[in-house]
Formats: C-alpha cells, structure tokens, sequence
C-alpha cells in the first residue's frame, strides 16, 4: 500500500469517533477468514501434481527434504510469491497458476494443501467471544407461547473464503461439519476474490461482517467496495487482522522500506478499523510430520 495524503473534515472525525464509542466493548458473531491462512495452497498444488500427475513418490520424498530446508524463509516471506524457494523443482508462479486451471483438481489441491496452526488462533478467539457473550444484548427473545419467552444465544458465524479453489460441496459440507461441531459456530462457506466483492455482496453478508482475517491485506483494502464503505465509516470499529505480506511486484523494495511500510498501513488502517498484524508465528505450517501423514492419507486413496 501506498502513502496516501488522506485529509478529514470535522465532521468526518465526528461521525468516525461516534462509531468508535458504539463499537466499545462488543465480540464479534460473524467472522470472515480467508481459507489460505489456514492451508498452504501453493504446497497442496505442488504435492498433487507430484503425487497425483507425475506420480513420482521419489521426488516427493526430495521435495519433502527440501521443503524442511527452507520452510523457517519459506514461512516468513515478504511478498506474494513462491519464487526462489522451489524453482529447482521446476515450480514457480507461472507454474501455479497453469496448474490451477486444472479445476478437476482442485478437491486434490485442498486436501493435500497442509494445514497451518492458524485453526488454534481461531479456537481461542472464539473461546474468548463465547465467554463475553453473557450481556442481554448478545441474546435475543424468541417466542415460546403466549407472554412466554426464552432467551436465545446469538450464533457464531464463520465465513471461509475457499478463493481460488472451486472445492466440492462434498468436501465443503464435511469440513463445514467438522469445524461447525469442533468449535460450536455456524459455517458458510465464499467464493470470490475479496478485491472483487460488490454491493451486492455487502448487502448480502459482507456488512455483516465483525472481524476480518486476511491473507492479502492490498486485495481488501484497495477494492472498489472497501475503497467506497471505509471512509464512510463503515468499517470502524470492526477488526481487521492481515498477513504481512505484499504483492509480488513490490519485492525489490528494501527490508527498511519493508517495514516502514507496515507502519504506514497501520496507522492508514487505525483511521477506520481495529488494525492488527498477524504475526507469522500464526500462521506456521503444523509439524512436518503432520504434512507427510497428510501426504500419504492421499497417495493410499489413489492406491485404491
């Protein structure tokens, strides 16, 4: 993101602090997560063509070595791209997205996309939310009988972005169930590239929306839509959490530049949202062991 010379009328900080005092103290019931932070794409596009298409278990095992070689730089790169880190392997950008015209295996890709340790993330935070959900105006009153009433919950609802897989409703339905039961929240599950969400989405489910986690923080923030909604004021008060990572066409900036960009994104982002980074720690992949039992659950099924 750019440095932007962004300039306020009185009464736009007016209206942008009333719906900070109106946000105070609130825990958020519909979520919206980006798919990618939980499961590495990338590496479920490459262990599938590995496995699946070339069906060369030796070169996996090579990959594997080599992916535990560079996972710690792999982990904690700055920029939207896999480029160096797998091109002895003849897997680059380009590569990806060729392979990723092939939608016949896109449940492929999901499954064997390793999953990172960002699901814990979201248990404690929905752990948190659950706890804080006590205050009357966290229930509402449904309707038993005459002048009889009983106090309802309001749900937790979970919105996935799968974007760009096109995944099966079998295995949509399976994992929305897992994680429906697992973490006592409603499931929904998107489709769509966040920079291309429109009115349409925003009166349908996106103004829903409390707190955002974020794989690409530009494609959020510089959509038409975000672009329209946030200066309005939208947006304050919610939660935006974001991966720190930029497009790949920024990467020959330097580290200081780097980070004094993050710096320009918070405080650019303080204006209209609750920002936080989410730190790489995060987001690690699960313990290689985890990718290699993963890994072989997928090479048994295709034995069958």
């Amino acid at each position: 993101m750019q440095e932007e010379k962004i300039k306020h009328s009185n009464e736009e900080i007016n209206k942008l602090n009333e719906k900070i005092l109106e946000a105070n103290l609130f825990t958020p019931d519909h979520v919206y997560i980006d798919m990618t932070l939980l499961k590495d794409y990338n590496l479920g596009i490459i262990f599938t063509d590995i496995l699946l298409n070339k069906k060369d278990y030796s070169l996996f095992e090579k990959f594997q070595s080599h992916l535990l070689k560079v996972i710690f730089d792999y982990q904690k790169r700055k920029f939207e791209t896999i480029e160096p880190f797998f091109e002895e392997f003849g897997y680059n950008d380009e590569v990806i997205s060729e392979l990723l015209k092939r939608t016949d295996l896109h449940d492929s890709y999901f499954l064997m996309a390793p999953s990172t340790n960002f699901l814990k993330q979201l248990a404690i935070s929905t752990i948190v939310n659950r706890n804080h959900s006590a205050p009357a105006h966290k229930y509402t009153k449904k309707y038993v009988a005459e002048k009889q009433y009983v106090l309802e919950p309001v749900s937790i609802t979970y919105y996935f972005n799968i974007y760009p897989l096109q995944v099966s409703n079998r295995i949509l339905e399976s994992v929305g169930k897992e994680i429906g039961e697992s973490f006592g929240v409603d499931v929904e599950f998107v489709n769509k590239n966040c920079f291309e969400f429109d009115d349409i989405d925003w009166k349908k489910w996106v103004h829903k929306i409390q707190c955002y986690y974020l794989d690409s923080i530009g494609s959020f923030t510089g959509s038409p839509l975000m672009l329209k909604k946030m200066p309005e004021g939208e947006t304050v008060g919610k939660h935006i959490f974001a991966r720190k990572r930029w497009p790949k066409e920024s990467r020959n900036i330097s580290d200081e530049e780097f980070e004094t960009q993050l710096q320009i994104t918070m405080v650019h982002l303080h204006w209209f949202s609750e920002f936080e980074w989410i730190m790489n720690k995060q987001i690690e992949l699960e313990k290689s062991k985890d990718i290699v039992d993963d890994s072989d659950k997928v090479k048994e099924s295709n034995h069958e």
